[in-house]
């Protein structure tokens, strides 16, 4: 009996795994995904990024040695990289020039649409005003909160805490430099 039982569960993981690869496919890249004419203000390797998608009893993670671009459009997140040795794994893009598609449903049909999940990472669209600047463990973050207004009953707005070294450099494009808090010597 014990045998059927490490059999089945050795073809669920086999199973399980085969589709995580599957659905990941399309968020592997060789270099950072630009668009044509896109500028790169900032790239910054070896941060911290804490993304929070629900409730506070699932759906967050904390990830470690993660790339940062900050374009003139967009922000992307990856691990993996350097460019030429790895390929980049997309976390996700957040775009803060681009308006936030519409979308008729709610909870996870409306997340699912709303931010671009079959592409195999989340397209986040945000503004300006939804990000502002915190200290987390004596480290001054970016704090970004996407407005997801069709979220139903389980699913909250999105939350993204980018542990950056330079937030003068995200104030600057988010215009938020004089609400910095000093940073610490």
């Amino acid at each position: 009996m014990s045998y059927w039982y490490i059999i089945v569960v050795i073809l669920f993981v086999i199973v399980a795994g085969a589709l995580v690869r599957r659905s990941i496919r399309g968020a592997i890249f060789e270099s950072m995904p630009l668009l044509p004419g896109e500028s790169v203000l900032l790239q910054e390797t070896g941060l911290k990024v804490f993304q929070k998608i629900r409730e506070a009893s699932g759906g967050q993670s904390l990830t470690s040695r993660v790339t940062v671009l900050l374009t003139d459009r967009r922000i992307l997140v990856a691990t993996g990289g350097p460019e030429g040795k790895h390929k980049f794994f997309m976390k996700m893009i957040l775009d803060y020039r681009t308006p936030a598609p519409p979308v008729e449903d709610t909870g996870y049909g409306a997340y699912y649409e709303k931010f671009q999940l079959e592409k195999g990472y989340s397209s986040y669209y945000i503004s300006p005003s939804d990000v502002r600047f915190v200290e987390k463990k004596g480290q001054l973050a970016v704090h970004i909160k996407v407005p997801f207004p069709e979220h139903g009953a389980f699913y909250l707005e999105p939350e993204v805490i980018i542990y950056t070294q330079q937030p003068q450099r995200y104030g600057e494009v988010f215009g938020l430099s004089h609400s910095m808090p000093p940073a610490n010597s």
